[in-house]
C-alpha cells in the first residue's frame, strides 16, 4: 500500500508499529479509525499517540461497538467464533474505552455512536441484516442499531 500511495504522489509516509512509534512531528489531531481493536496493547498506542500531540491536540478513535445488534447476532449464530474479523484482538464498549483512556492520562471529550453499515458488502447474510435493520429501525433502540463508537480524546490537564 505504501508503494501505491507513493506512486500517487504521497511522500510523507511512515511504516511503524502503532503501539510504539517515534516521529519528529507533533500533531493537532491524530486519527485512528478502526485500528485500536487490532492492537495487542491498545494502551501503549494511546500513550504513544499522546506523546505526539501538540498542546491542545486530540486523538480521534473509532472502533466497533461490541454490543450492537450486528455483533450480538453474529456472536449468537457463529458461536464460538464470536467476532467476524479474525484480526481483532480486543472488543470495546463505552466503559472499557473510558477505563483505557483514563489509564493513558486522557479524557473523553466527545463520544458518539454511529450506524456504519455497508449495503454493498459481498455477504448476502450481512446485506439481509442491513436491510432488516433499515426496515425495523423505528422500533430498534439506537444503542443496539449503532455499531461503531467514535471518541475524541484529549490529555488530562
Amino acid at each position: 500500500n505504501l508503494k501505491m500511495l507513493r506512486d500517487h504522489g504521497y511522500d510523507n509516509l511512515h511504516l511503524a508499529s502503532a503501539e510504539n512509534f517515534e516521529l519528529s512531528d507533533r500533531f493537532n489531531t491524530i486519527v485512528a479509525g478502526e485500528l485500536i481493536e487490532h492492537l495487542s496493547n491498545p494502551g501503549m498506542f494511546l500513550d504513544t499517540a499522546k506523546k505526539h500531540l501538540v498542546p491542545g491536540g486530540r486523538i480521534v478513535v473509532s472502533t466497533p461497538y461490541a454490543f450492537s445488534l450486528l455483533y450480538l447476532f453474529y456472536a449468537f449464530f457463529k458461536y464460538p467464533k464470536t467476532c467476524q474479523n479474525d484480526e481483532h484482538a480486543v472488543w470495546f464498549c463505552l466503559q472499557t474505552m473510558k477505563s483505557l483512556t483514563e489509564r493513558a492520562g486522557l479524557k473523553i471529550d466527545h463520544v458518539e455512536m454511529l450506524e456504519d453499515y455497508d449495503p454493498y458488502d459481498p455477504s448476502g447474510t450481512y446485506r439481509t441484516f442491513v436491510k432488516l435493520i433499515s426496515i425495523f429501525r423505528p422500533i430498534i433502540p439506537a444503542r443496539l442499531r449503532k455499531n461503531v463508537m467514535l471518541f475524541v480524546l484529549t490529555p488530562n490537564a
